[in-house]
C-alpha cells in the first residue's frame, strides 16, 4: 500500500456510472445503440439554453461567480424565498457531499432506506459515519415505520429520495410528514427530490415545510428534466443557518460560467420543460403498460423518468440488451431501471426486451 489511505476510503469501491454508448458500439458493433441507462433526458438541450451556454464559454478566461447570485435569485424569485435560503453547487450529488460533510462523521449516524441512491452509503462511509441503512417493503416503497423506528440519538442526518432512485417510488405527504415528526428536530432530514418534475401526485410545498420544519433540506437538480447533466448543477432550500453550514463545506467555483448560464436560461423556458415532462409521463405510462402486459411486476408507484423492473437475473437481462444495442442500468440479483427516452428510443428497448 503507497502511503496512509484512510480506512473509510479503503472501504467503498467508488460510484460505478451506466455504461457509455460508445463504450457497447465498440463491444457490439452496433451503431445506433441507444442509452437508457442514467436518467437523463435523452434530447438534447434547446437552442436559447445551448446559445446561452456557447455564450459564456467565451468567458472561460475567469473564474465563475462562486456565490452564483444570479441563479440563486431567479430560484428564490420562483420560489418567494429570500436568497440566503438556497445553495447551488455541482450537481445535486455535489450538494448531497457537502450536507454529508457538514452534518456526519465519525461517532454519528446517518439513515436511509436501502435500497437507494447509490452515493448514498459512499459518502455516508466516507464521512466516517455509522451507516443505517433500513430495508423497503415487499413492493419496493421506503418503509417509513422501519426507518423510524432505526434511528438512535447518535442519528444526525436522514437522507431521502423521493421518487426514490432506482424503484421510482414515492413518499407521500403523509409519509413524509410521519418521519419528521418520528425524529427529533436535530435531525437534519434531507429530501432529495431530483425527479420532483415527474410526480404526478399531489406534493408538499417545499417552502411550507421547511418554514414549519427548519431541519428540513429540499434539494433539486438541473441534470434531469432540464436537459443539463454534463453542466453540472444542482440547487437546495433550507433555513439560512443550515444553508450556512452547507456553503461553508463547498469548494471554490463548483459550478462553471456555462453551467450557471445553462440553467438560468433552463429554468426561464417553462414551455419546454412542460412539454418534455408531459411526453415522459405519457410514455412512462405507455412503457409500464406494456411491461405489464408481459408479465413484468413493476412497482404500483412509478414517479421518476424512468421504470425499476425486478429480477433476479438483472446482469445476465442487461448483458443480453447490450448485444441487442440498448443500455440499461443493472442493479445485481434486484433488478433493472431503464430510463424513459423518446418514443423510438422506448420502443427500441421494447423491442430488444
Amino acid at each position: 500500500m503507497i502511503g496512509r489511505p484512510r480506512p473509510e476510503v479503503l472501504a467503498v469501491a467508488g460510484y460505478v456510472p451506466g455504461k457509455s454508448k460508445k463504450a457497447v458500439e465498440q463491444e457490439t458493433g452496433i451503431t445506433d445503440v441507444v442509452k437508457l441507462a442514467s436518467n437523463e433526458r435523452t434530447a438534447s438541450p434547446t437552442s436559447s439554453v445551448s446559445a446561452a451556454m456557447a455564450e459564456a464559454a467565451r468567458h472561460t478566461n475567469r473564474y465563475p461567480d462562486n456565490g452564483a447570485v444570479v441563479l440563486r435569485s431567479a430560484l428564490a424569485a420562483n420560489l418567494g424565498v429570500d436568497i440566503n435560503t438556497i445553495a447551488v453547487s455541482s450537481g445535486s450529488v455535489g450538494l448531497l457531499q457537502q450536507i454529508t460533510a457538514a452534518y456526519a462523521g465519525p461517532g454519528r449516524d446517518v439513515a436511509y432506506p436501502w435500497r437507494s441512491f447509490e452515493l448514498y452509503p459512499i459518502f455516508t462511509k466516507l464521512s466516517g459515519a455509522r451507516e443505517i441503512a433500513t430495508p423497503l417493503t415487499d413492493g419496493w416503497s421506503v418503509d417509513v415505520e422501519a426507518l423510524v423506528d432505526a434511528v438512535t440519538p447518535d442519528t444526525t442526518l436522514i437522507k431521502l429520495a423521493t421518487p426514490n432512485n432506482p424503484t421510482g417510488t414515492a413518499l407521500t405527504s403523509a409519509e413524509l410528514q410521519f418521519i419528521i415528526d418520528g425524529v427529533g428536530d436535530d435531525v437534519i432530514i434531507l429530501v432529495d427530490e431530483a425527479y420532483r418534475e415527474y410526480v404526478l401526485a399531489d406534493l408538499w410545498d417545499p417552502v411550507d415545510l421547511v418554514d414549519r420544519h427548519p431541519n428540513v433540506v429540499h434539494m433539486r437538480t438541473f441534470s434531469k428534466a432540464y436537459a443539463l447533466a454534463a453542466a453540472r448543477v444542482g440547487w437546495c432550500y433550507g433555513h439560512p443557518e443550515v444553508i450556512s453550514c452547507i456553503k461553508a463545506t463547498q469548494p471554490p467555483f463548483p459550478v462553471t460560467n456555462m453551467g450557471l448560464a445553462g440553467a438560468l436560461a433552463a429554468l426561464s423556458d417553462t414551455e419546454a420543460l412542460e412539454a418534455h415532462v408531459e411526453e415522459a409521463i405519457a410514455e412512462r405510462a405507455r412503457v409500464v403498460a406494456e411491461l405489464r402486459s408481459r408479465g413484468w411486476d413493476i412497482p404500483s408507484s412509478q414517479e421518476g423518468n424512468f421504470v425499476w423492473m425486478p429480477t433476479a437475473d438483472a446482469v445476465e437481462l442487461t448483458q443480453s440488451l447490450e448485444s441487442k444495442g440498448v443500455i440499461v442500468r443493472p442493479f445485481h440479483g434486484e433488478g433493472i431501471r431503464m430510463t424513459i427516452g423518446r418514443p423510438h428510443e422506448n420502443d427500441h428497448f421494447l423491442d430488444a426486451l
